[in-house]
C-alpha cells in the first residue's frame, strides 16, 4: 500500500475541509435585522395670518392662527397646506365670516419656486356666489398664501386649468396687487 499521507491526499483533504467550511458558512441563516429607529419630525407651531370676510362680507380681514407644521417656518409647502386647511375650517372670531361654507373639502396647494398652485375641488364651481363673492373667496386664499412669501397663485379646478370658476377668470394667476384693496 502506498503512502496514505501523500502530497496529493493532503491537498485533497484540505480542499475537502475548506469546501465543507465554505458550504456551512454560505448556508448559515442571515442575521436578524435591527428594527430601524424612526424619528418623526417635530411639528412646530407657526403663526400664519389667515384671511376671512368681515361681518358685512365686503372686506378681507386677517386672523392670526397657529398651525402645526413639520420643520416649522422652514417648510413653506407645509405652512401653505396648513394655512389653507385652517382657512377652510373658518374663523374662530365671531366677527368674521368664512369665505366658503363649512363641509367643503380643503383645496390642495403646491409650491413651485415662488409660485403657488391651488387645486380647488369641483364643489367650488357650484357655490352660487356673485362675481364679487367668488373674487373675495379667491383673494382670501391668495392673501393667506402670499402674506409672507411667493409671487402669485394659480388656481386649478380638479387638477385642470379652467378658464373660469363661476364667473371669475382663472386664466391669469392672482398676485398681491390684484387683492390689495380688499
Amino acid at each position: 500500500m502506498k503512502n496514505a499521507l501523500s502530497f496529493f491526499n493532503v491537498v485533497a483533504a484540505a480542499v475537502l475541509v475548506l469546501t465543507v467550511a465554505a458550504m456551512s458558512w454560505v448556508n448559515r441563516p442571515p442575521p436578524t435585522p435591527e428594527v430601524p429607529n424612526y424619528v418623526l419630525s417635530e411639528r412646530l407651531p407657526v403663526e400664519v395670518p389667515v384671511y376671512y370676510l368681515d361681518a358685512g362680507g365686503q372686506k378681507l380681514v386677517s386672523e392670526k392662527r397657529n398651525v402645526p407644521v413639520v420643520q416649522g417656518e422652514q417648510n413653506a409647502q407645509g405652512t401653505a397646506e396648513a394655512a389653507l386647511t385652517v382657512w377652510n375650517q373658518g374663523p374662530t372670531t365671531q366677527a368674521l365670516k368664512a369665505a366658503v361654507p363649512s363641509g367643503l373639502p380643503a383645496p390642495r396647494v403646491w409650491l413651485r419656486g415662488d409660485n403657488y398652485f391651488v387645486n380647488l375641488p369641483g364643489e367650488y364651481r357650484n357655490l352660487g356666489y356673485s362675481v364679487s363673492g367668488e373674487y373675495l373667496m379667491l383673494c382670501s386664499m391668495t392673501r393667506t398664501l402670499l402674506e409672507n412669501q411667493g409671487l402669485d397663485v394659480t388656481f386649478l379646478v380638479e387638477g385642470k386649468n379652467e378658464a373660469t370658476i363661476g364667473q371669475v377668470d382663472l386664466r391669469q394667476p392672482l398676485t398681491r396687487q390684484d387683492c390689495k384693496d380688499l
